[in-house]
């Protein structure tokens, strides 16, 4: 009986390099929109006092933090991705859990008072463009886990197969080593 390859079950190496694009660049924006928060910060330094009140200055300043934290964390991981393309889901699901959380997160902001954040009103076109990337890793991501999974299961069955069959083989030897001792007693 003629086996197939069961090898070819990797996802195409295209879809992790987008994946990997997607994740570098949400990370890009973030780092971006926390420049923005650096410029408004620096700027109400600038201005008169009472201007802008230090409430708003720790508001906007926690929200810099915030972002640089989110983007190191998906160039980390875009990172981690290319470096272990299939050898490794960790990194997959990091982008799955975190990309699926910030999105959460965001509705969540806008739609209840969570506590020191309040709600936010503000929806704009790069929240609306993150949200939208961060959807597609999350897609691309469980589509890459589910490909790694199903390869090693299929890989896992010709083994154990192999190894059923060396046991028997084994345990046939042994069976005829048996026989033979005995028939020598004879």
């Amino acid at each position: 009986m003629k086996q197939t390859s069961t090898l070819t079950t990797y996802p195409k190496a295209t879809i992790v390099y987008i994946t990997v694009a997607l994740v570098v660049l949400t990370g890009a924006i973030y780092f971006y929109v926390a420049s923005q928060d650096y410029a408004d910060i620096s700027q109400s330094a600038h201005q008169p006092a009472g201007s802008k009140d230090a409430q708003d200055i720790m508001a906007t300043t926690n929200e810099m933090i915030f972002f640089i934290i989110i983007g190191l964390g998906y160039t980390a991981v875009g990172i981690y991705i290319l470096e272990n393309r299939y050898r490794n889901k960790i990194p997959y699901v990091m982008a799955i859990i975190g990309s699926f959380a910030l999105i959460l997160f965001y509705i969540l902001t806008r739609t209840i008072n969570i506590p020191s954040i309040g709600i936010q009103d503000d929806i704009g076109a790069t929240d609306m463009l993150t949200k939208v990337i961060q959807a597609a890793i999350v897609a691309l991501s469980a589509y890459i886990l589910v490909s790694i999974m199903k390869r090693k299961s299929q890989i896992s069955v010709p083994v154990l197969e192999y190894e059923e069959r060396q046991s028997q083989s084994i345990n046939k030897n042994q069976k005829i080593n048996k026989e033979s001792d005995f028939s020598s007693y004879k």
